[in-house]
């Protein structure tokens, strides 16, 4: 496997509580490498959500959640503003702002991404495939990383330089600086879906 390439699979997520205690969360990937949550550049995360409460608040930080599983979550801001989080569809929001969340029935599993203002810029956006259906993606270039989350189905990723990789259901590929380089995303289940996070340091990576 290339040096600039990480494979996460599901099932090797160490679980540790919320910053606020209030939930649990699994990391998938940080930067630097074992930052801690008040030194990080950019962290993505899944969390487990039990119950209606608080979340944590981190000052200077631009958040993205994307709603994986459960029946689904309500943000209520301290002015009365509130959203709806829709299945696969990533949501922003800042993290110093105090938001409760209010479960419609029963627990969810989310997607987290955190990036620090001044730090780093990112984007998130989702991907459906159908079964055989492909798609080029420019999967590494000099200054940038990539995150590959597999939030449903099964999906293939092909880079002539990178080799090839089946992803699961909450299996990851992360893609750091490198060679620019395009992929093939190929769907291996009806219904894949695809959370792509590509995000850029405001100073080059060590």
């Amino acid at each position: 496997m290339p040096r600039n390439i990480r494979l996460i699979r599901a099932d090797s997520l160490k679980s540790m509580p919320w910053k606020n205690g209030g939930g649990i969360t699994r990391e998938l990937a940080i930067y630097p490498p074992d930052a801690s949550l008040t030194e990080f550049a950019w962290r993505i995360s899944l969390a487990d959500v039990e119950h209606d409460g608080a979340f944590s608040i981190f000052p200077g930080v631009n958040r993205s959640i994307v709603l994986l599983d459960g029946k689904g979550m309500r943000l209520h801001w301290p002015d009365g503003a509130r959203h709806d989080l829709q299945r696969y569809q990533p949501f922003a929001f800042a993290g110093h702002e105090a938001l409760d969340c209010q479960l419609f029935d029963g627990p969810t599993v989310d997607f987290n991404l955190m990036l620090r203002r001044g730090k780093v810029n990112g984007r998130l956006v989702s991907q459906h495939l159908a079964e055989g259906e492909s798609r080029t993606e420019l999967l590494a270039e000099s200054d940038d990383f990539l995150l590959v989350f597999c939030a449903a189905g099964r999906v293939e990723l092909r880079g002539e330089a990178c080799g090839t990789y089946t992803l699961g259901r909450f299996d990851a590929i992360e893609i750091g600086p490198g060679t620019a380089q395009t992929g093939q995303l190929i769907g291996r289940g009806p219904d894949s879906v695809l959370l792509l996070a590509r995000l850029q340091l405001l100073e080059p990576a060590q």
